[in-house]
């Protein structure tokens, strides 16, 4: 049996090295972990690499297979536990990711064989792990530490208006939901339930564009009424040492629309399956809903659940389904007979490709076409639910319905080699109002230069519930992703790439 000393350094040093590659990918996006997560993740991890390493460690005699063996076990443990450059496991980068598994193997293996060779090198080795880790907890807890947000209207860019009509809003955006001109150009789809029954009860906005990508720039954007108002919110986070990434969808940051809403006497709701928006409801919102408790598994694409957190994400898919139904249903559950009600809900259904999707591999695309199909018909009957539930317990209320982006079917595409294909596939997105008659002034005025996007769509309801207040100081029309607004050489405007 091997001395104690030297074992229980190779030991902690494994796990302070396991820890030091789950630390970073916690603290490269805490909110995407519910507590379920967490408590999971560790005592599997724990479980796993004790049951492995302590009998590698205790009845292997030779120690050179003693220690190539540890370093498998940890560069294992490291793969499942450090989630974070997963465009390293794609085809495409294969001998990068096999050349990093040798260097990294080889390193493992001779810094076990130096504890056996050097008295000094286990506790030197386990300090220098043990830094790191440390090193990411301050890091983290002093991000986590910040001065009390800024009050809830920015009056460098939002002004208080009053309502002079107070219906129950319903704000619903579907993940990657484009309109039947993109379905056809780039599905090679005419049409799915969900268009048919869309068209019949809404007015649907013509050439709509969402302002920002991803779905939490997105949620965001509309959330701070401004893009220049969200650029200035990120920025002061970043100033404080936050994360960059307001959490304006839990409350845990302040909104403009919210606040403003709230100003007009709004009861505050939103809405989504898990906490990748949010991870508690916060002190600007009344009340933040989510239904599923592994956040961090529905963020992963397929291919890298199989492998991450040792086995936590194998499970409760079907269960993650369940939960995104009962998201659904929670929007007919507000009360709508006390105050005024605003609910803001993210359905992720029908969803975008994974981050490997390339346009051009056939089956790929034909494997994400059918189920595109598929999920569009539960985004059919959740759009279905909801307008029952109006008609029959809220009839007055407004309901605008939008996508959060587009497909992402040109991943891997940059917007100088196809502009038309890498702008309208992003930025492309169905969008219209419930009941079909509302505020028809505004919305023909929001969409008299060919085109809307969403904030477009919002400052227009917002203009007709105030009979024409804007809460904007500068009053003007989004004319570019908020993403592209540091494009040098051509800043692309939506005008530009109209899709019908």
């Amino acid at each position: 049996m091997k001395s104690i000393p030297t074992a229980a350094f190779k030991f902690i040093f494994a796990m302070l090295l396991v820890a030091v590659a789950f630390a970073a990918t916690y603290s490269s996006s805490p909110g995407a972990f519910s507590e379920t997560d967490l408590r999971d993740i560790l005592l599997r991890g724990g479980t796993v690499n004790t049951a492995l390493l302590l009998p590698t460690l205790l009845f292997l005699r030779s120690k050179a297979i003693a220690n190539a063996t540890l370093a498998l076990i940890v560069m294992a443990s490291v793969a499942t536990a450090y989630i974070i450059h997963t465009d390293l496991y794609s085809a495409a980068n294969a001998a990068v990711l096999i050349a990093l598994c040798a260097g990294s193997g080889a390193g493992l293996f001779l810094a076990f064989e130096l504890m056996d060779k050097r008295r000094w090198g286990g506790p030197a080795l386990s300090a220098l792990a043990a830094s790191a880790l440390l090193g990411l907890g301050l890091t983290w807890s002093g991000s986590a530490v910040s001065a009390k947000p800024p009050p809830l209207l920015d009056s460098t860019y939002i002004r208080d208006i009053s309502f002079r009509e107070k219906p129950n809003l319903y704000f619903v955006s579907f993940d990657a939901l484009v309109p039947r001109p993109l379905l056809k150009k780039y599905l090679d789809l005419e049409t799915t339930k969900f268009h048919d029954l869309f068209e019949t009860r809404f007015r649907r906005f013509p050439n709509f564009f969402a302002n920002a990508v991803s779905t939490r720039n997105s949620l965001n954007t509309v959330l701070a009424l401004d893009v220049d108002a969200y650029s200035s919110q990120r920025e002061k986070l970043t100033a404080r040492g936050d994360d960059p990434e307001p959490f304006l969808f839990s409350g845990q940051n302040p909104s403009n629309l919210v606040g403003l809403l709230q100003g007009n006497g709004y009861e505050s709701t939103s809405i989504y399956v898990d906490s990748y928006l949010g991870e508690r409801n916060g002190q600007y919102i009344d009340n933040y809903i989510t239904t599923y408790d592994k956040t961090v598994c529905s963020l992963l694409d397929a291919s890298i659940q199989a492998f991450s957190f040792w086995g936590h994400c194998w499970f409760g898919r079907a269960d993650w389904f369940i939960a995104l139904d009962i998201s659904a249903e929670q929007i007919t559950k507000v009360k709508v007979d006390a105050k005024p009600q605003f609910v803001m809900a993210h359905l992720y259904a029908p969803g975008h490709t994974d981050t490997d999707f390339r346009y051009s591999d056939t089956e790929q695309l034909d494997g994400f076409r059918a189920m595109y199909i598929d999920s569009t018909e539960r985004a059919g009957r959740y759009l279905d639910l909801i307008i029952r539930h109006l008609e029959e317990n809220d009839p007055d209320a407004i309901l605008l319905v939008y996508g959060d982006h587009g497909l992402y079917v040109s991943r891997g595409v940059r917007f100088e080699d196809d502009p038309e294909f890498f702008f309208q596939d992003k930025y492309g997105i169905l969008g219209g109002v419930y009941p079909r008659d509302t505020c028809p002034r505004w919305f023909d005025g929001a969409s008299s230069q060919g085109y809307m996007t969403i904030l477009d769509a919002v400052h227009a309801l917002l203009r007709c519930l105030s009979g024409g207040e804007s809460p904007l100081i500068n009053p003007q029309k989004n004319t570019h992703p908020w993403n592209m607004r540091f494009q040098l050489h051509h800043r692309p405007y939506y005008e530009d790439f109209l899709y019908e």
